[in-house]
């Protein structure tokens, strides 16, 4: 299995995957702010919209799908610690 560095979908875009300081600004400027804004938009539509030669919609994608796979880990790695139980005991109810 392979290892990915936590990351939330509330975590602001410049932890996104393949997304640094300049392009996170160039992003906010476009209202992508956390990860989840960037999982949720369009890769065409942002490409089209920040008219930035070195950001097509296939870099777009690639930034989506590497960040995808590191929300799903984060979220399978925080399933598989939880102790907690999904059994509960049902009680009689009683007048």
């Amino acid at each position: 299995m392979e290892k990915y560095e936590e990351l939330n979908p509330k975590d602001p875009i410049k932890k996104a995957s393949g997304v640094g300081t300049k392009t996170a600004g160039l992003l906010k400027d476009i209202g992508i702010v956390t990860v989840e804004d960037l999982l949720s938009a369009d890769a065409d539509e942002i490409a089209m919209v920040l008219k930035e030669k070195t950001i097509t919609a296939a870099k777009v994608k690639k930034w989506q799908s590497a960040s995808r796979k590191r929300v799903k880990a984060t979220f399978e790695l925080d399933t598989a610690e939880s102790d907690e139980t999904d059994d509960y005991e049902l009680m009689d109810y009683q007048d």
